[in-house]
């Protein structure tokens, strides 16, 4: 046990391995059903050598939200900042109309291609299939500050409701230039 109390989890090798490449696999499969869907990242095809996945998805050139904002002094005028968020908010339309949930949504994750006015959802790694009883046990992946209270529990009720509350800590942090509260320390 380290001090705060954290609990490091020990490296099982090839088994921690084997675990990670199934998880990326899925996130390709996640990825598929969003082929030609305007503001998500687009995968062109995945395949299996050297005892590991690759995933050859098109070139994004520019950069992520997060980095955007600090080029721009650290905040964005409003108006530009609520264009990005509508547009984030199109996509992630998509991505719950295919009953996905994104359950990462940052500055981090939406990428601000060059030119500055398209942006693209990326890294779906966290994503899982949104059902009707959601409490059947979840995995705790989460960015302080972006996710909302049911992020911090197995057990919690995480939906579609879960991205729009990311979606909307995302905006406070582009127009404040500050990352939003802990959703628990509120």
């Amino acid at each position: 046990r380290l001090s705060g109390g954290a609990d490091p989890r020990r490296y099982q090798g090839s088994q921690d391995f084997e675990h990670g490449k199934i998880s990326y696999i899925d996130e390709i499969k996640t990825l598929y059903q969003f082929e030609n869907v305007q503001g998500i990242v687009q995968i062109f095809t995945h395949f299996q050598e050297n005892n590991t996945a690759y995933l050859v998805m098109e070139y994004l050139d520019g950069c992520n939200l997060k980095a955007y904002v600090k080029s721009h002094g650290g905040r964005l005028d409003p108006p530009l900042a609520g264009n990005y968020i509508v547009k984030a908010a199109r996509a992630l339309q998509q991505v719950h109309a295919g009953h996905i949930l994104h359950r990462d949504i940052s500055p981090e994750n939406i990428y601000i291609l060059l030119g500055g006015t398209e942006i693209k959802l990326i890294d779906f790694g966290a994503a899982r299939k949104c059902v009707e009883d959601s409490e059947q046990g979840n995995s705790v992946l989460l960015k302080p500050g972006f996710a909302p209270p049911e992020q911090y529990s197995k057990k919690g009720n995480q939906n579609t409701w879960t991205d729009v509350y990311a979606l909307a800590a995302t905006l406070y942090y582009i127009v404040s230039g500050k990352v939003p509260q802990d959703s628990l320390s509120r």
